[in-house]
């Protein structure tokens, strides 16, 4: 009963995050779309930099306490310096885009804050998950959402404007959500203060340095569009084909959130060796949400959009495409890292920046407006990054079975 309700949980989210798309394509214009888009962006560079491969680190370890009294004291140390690492890294990259004229004063605050709510709640929620509470954090995902429709109109209710609005009510429910899961942490987690030396700050950096620069290719290669467009002036292009896909993407994120918090505990809890039946299954899903999109997806984009939107509908496919090699990139990150190989993700992320670099050049010197060339560029590369891992965790797992 409890499994079923935490799926029901997890699919009525879908529903309430389309209903977020919803509330947001109405009142933004493209080109306030293409800004926040552009702004997430530089947010989301620093949780692919430093956040998201200290949380890959985490979660590794993390292993060894889903029965075990967790070391709190240890954690908080390390993300303490961890979070001033991250501010540094906003200040220092930042600073430079602001007075470029690139970025207003505030919206440094923005992206700092947006990435840290995003990691802390992703954070907490996925070792809560891995532990056993699934049924608890399908309902964060139900209240993220709600509270990202709730707190957007409230936000334009007292006269915000519209990025702003966008961005804080993110970061509002993906902080609220912490609070929540916090709380049940406390309540829920037994927790010991004695030191784990295994958490150590020097030992995190080197481990997930190699994740850091696979994961910054990625950004490069899946968000530098977003960045890049808005600096050559095309914001409007960046805009319209952001807000099409990301329906897409949004769509097969939804799913392979459900998917991941379903089985990826298994993953971890087989240290590595359920990988390839991950893999299988969430292929199927993907061409699921495939099928799914030529079913449906015309209607959900006139359903929840702009009639201005309507022509580009096929563009819905390129964001399912590439959130698609995310969810199964992911899962071969975490396998990698949880083999302490991550150098094996580093060659297939050069070669994912290659061909997204390459293709984006082309775009902009050939034809800066078409919308299907930049879908096309960035499902291609995201295609040879899964394809490169596939083998390589292939290799790995064979000569792991050899040796055994």
């Amino acid at each position: 009963m409890k499994h079923h309700l935490s799926i029901g949980l997890r699919v009525t989210s879908i529903a309430l995050q389309l209903a977020y798309v919803k509330s947001y394509t109405h009142y933004l214009t493209v080109v306030e779309l293409g800004y926040c888009f552009y702004l997430t962006a530089l947010s989301y560079s620093i949780n692919a930099f430093i956040l998201v491969p200290a949380d890959f680190y985490q979660q590794a370890r993390f292993i060894d306490y889903y029965k075990a009294p967790f070391p709190l004291r240890s954690v908080l140390s390390l993300n303490q310096r961890l979070l001033l690492v991250a501010a540094g890294f906003t200040l220092l990259i930042g600073t430079p885009i602001w007075l470029a004229g690139k970025i207003h004063p505030f919206d440094l605050l923005l992206i700092f804050s947006l990435a840290v709510s995003l990691y802390l709640s992703t954070s907490i929620r996925n070792y809560l998950n891995n532990r056993g509470h699934n049924l608890f954090t399908g309902w964060m995902l139900f209240v993220e959402a709600f509270l990202k429709v709730g707190s957007f109109f409230l936000f334009l209710s007292v006269g915000m404007s519209h990025v702003n609005a966008f961005v804080l009510s993110t970061v509002a429910a993906f902080s609220i959500e912490f609070l929540c899961l916090a709380l049940l942490f406390y309540r829920r987690v037994p927790c010991t203060t004695t030191p784990a030396t295994h958490f150590d700050f020097a030992s995190m950096l080197k481990m997930s340095s190699m994740v850091s620069f696979s994961s910054l290719c990625n950004w490069v290669q899946l968000q530098g569009y977003r960045v890049v467009y808005v600096w050559f002036g095309l914001v409007e292009v960046a805009g319209l084909y952001a807000a099409v896909s990301n329906l897409g993407t949004l769509g097969m994120n939804a799913c392979s959130t459900v998917f991941s918090q379903m089985l990826l505990p298994k993953v971890y809890s087989s240290k590595g060796e359920y990988i390839f039946e991950y893999l299988k299954y969430a292929v199927l899903l993907c061409g699921t949400v495939v099928l799914g999109y030529f079913a449906l997806g015309k209607i959900l984009l006139y359903v929840l959009t702009k009639k201005e939107f309507e022509p580009y509908a096929n563009l819905m496919v390129f964001g399912i495409l590439v959130e698609a090699g995310n969810l199964l990139i992911g899962a071969v990150s975490t396998y990698f890292t949880i083999r302490q190989r991550a150098l094996h993700l580093v060659s297939a992320n050069i070669v994912g920046l290659v061909a997204a670099a390459l293709g984006f050049s082309i775009c902009l010197m050939r034809s800066p407006h078409n919308l299907y060339w930049l879908g096309f560029v960035l499902a291609f590369s995201q295609t040879v990054v899964c394809a490169t891992l596939f083998f390589k965790a292939k290799r790995d797992f064979s000569s792991e079975v050899v040796h055994v």
